[in-house]
């Protein structure tokens, strides 16, 4: 059955790139993308179903989507058994709060992959920070699509935002005759096909593309790193699609100046804003004195803080001879790979995803980031900054910032050079003071909610001229 509709709608998608036609045209009956098979068959799939599930990965997203919506509606006997039908329907109660919530001045519908919580990645962190400040002055409906509802805490915690969350195949329904002024989608992936959805279910709706990153520019360089032809035709591939992207939406996000001229000398027919990363200022803690080891935090699933690992552990720490071996490295974050598993030692400690990342910045003395291809403002970066902890990274990972070396940051490109800045801020008080004020005082002056804020205010005063968002 499955490989019945795959074909169908694969011969159907490529009679439309036949046809000339730029956007694929959706209408209500086959609206959807891999939800299903990435709701079935990754989470709670028996081992019969393994092989399926892996052919389900190379399917296209628009068709999976597609035969997900379709088999959603029939009440596939999978989805059954699963309890997904209730599981990825919105909850009632969620449509009577919405019921009671109409007519609030400016209403805005925020489309994201999922939830922005546990905030795993920078990305998650700064998307949870516009949310905040965006219902400061609107409105706010959130469709998650890789979402299964569960009343968790995280939903909780958005819903205590005064955030409704809705589902992603049943919002003809749900959202039926409801008005958006803003429509705010995040990542290519996202955009690509719920943009036409958007542009036609709420024809009204000014739409934003934020780009997280510009995802063509950290492709090249990673293709340029490790001399890969098929990264690059990945980056040519999805420098398509943003550039697309950028050009119809009314308007863009980017998060650093950089990324913003990078994509405007693609799609020159944008309209470019940029909204950085959000970090609050925190409190110091611990003394030079009281702290000890390095610290590196990052999502594994993201491909350059694998290679910024290998690197470090590979080439760096080696050069930093026996003084360097003695200090102890800390490694966090979500999807360590096997191989990286394997280097664990008494002085390489792998802590996995932790939610709650503070006493890592409070007990470790630096903070390491040798980034060699990448894109967008680094999150690890600032949020060491945000906690007075020094950064010793390279120009890849200052990019965006606007960091000088010596002053808010140690920067080198090489690796003796970034084993010797190691070296010197681990051991040099007040180079390690220096730093760690100068770092408070920059996300104070930059990227504080504050500021954050005035950014988003003045983005939307360009999208709504007569609201005066920046006035409210």
């Amino acid at each position: 059955m499955f490989l019945v509709f795959s074909s169908f709608f694969h011969h159907e998608d490529h009679k439309r790139k036949r046809q000339g036609r730029e956007e694929y045209k959706v209408n209500r009956n086959d609206f959807g993308f891999g939800m299903w098979s990435y709701s079935c068959f990754t989470f709670r799939a028996p081992a019969k179903m393994t092989i399926l599930r892996d052919l389900l990965r190379k399917v296209p997203f628009p068709i999976k989507f597609r035969v997900a919506k379709l088999l959603f509606r029939l009440g596939f006997p999978v989805l059954k058994r699963f309890r997904l039908l209730d599981e990825l329907a919105t909850p009632p109660e969620t449509m009577s709060r919405l019921a009671a919530a109409k007519n609030r001045d400016i209403e805005i519908l925020v489309v994201l992959d999922r939830l922005p919580l546990p905030a795993k990645d920078a990305a998650r962190v700064r998307m949870l920070a516009i949310l905040k400040i965006l219902t400061q002055f609107a409105g706010v409906t959130l469709i998650p699509l890789y979402h299964r509802f569960a009343n968790s805490d995280h939903e909780k915690a958005v819903r205590e935002l005064g955030i409704e969350i809705v589902g992603v195949f049943d919002l003809e329904s749900v959202l039926d005759g409801r008005y958006f002024d803003i429509a705010l989608m995040s990542y290519p992936h996202v955009a690509d096909y719920m943009m036409p959805v958007i542009r036609r279910e709420f024809p009204e709706a000014n739409v934003i593309f934020d780009t997280v990153d510009v995802q063509f520019i950290r492709l090249r360089r990673e293709a340029e790193v490790k001399d890969s032809r098929s990264i690059g035709r990945e980056a040519e591939k999805i420098r398509l699609i943003e550039t697309r992207l950028a050009n119809s939406a009314d308007q863009t996000w980017c998060v650093t100046s950089d990324d913003r001229e990078f994509l405007l000398a693609e799609a020159t027919a944008a309209k470019i804003k940029v909204v950085p990363n959000i970090h609050a200022v925190n409190n110091r803690g611990p003394v030079f004195e009281e702290r000890s080891g390095l610290l590196f935090i990052g999502n594994f699933e993201h491909r350059p803080n694998v290679d910024a690992v290998n690197w470090l552990l590979d080439e760096i720490l080696p050069l930093a001879g026996d003084e360097g071996r003695k200090i102890k490295l800390h490694i966090v974050g979500g999807g360590i790979p096997p191989a990286m598993a394997g280097r664990r030692s008494e002085n390489v400690i792998l802590h996995g995803f932790t939610e709650n990342v503070e006493p890592f910045y409070r007990q470790c003395r630096l903070v390491v980031a040798p980034l060699r291809f990448g894109g967008g403002m680094k999150g690890k970066i600032g949020e060491a900054m945000s906690f007075g902890v020094p950064v010793v990274t390279t120009a890849i990972g200052a990019e965006g910032f606007g960091l000088i070396d010596g002053r808010e940051a140690l920067i080198a490109d090489e690796a003796a050079g970034f084993a010797a800045n190691i070296l010197r801020a681990y051991h040099n008080k007040e180079m390690w003071q220096t730093l760690s004020d100068n770092g408070l005082s920059y996300i104070d002056a930059n990227l504080s909610p504050k500021m954050a804020e005035t950014h988003i205010r003045e983005a939307f005063d360009a999208l709504l001229p007569e609201r005066g968002v920046s006035q409210r």
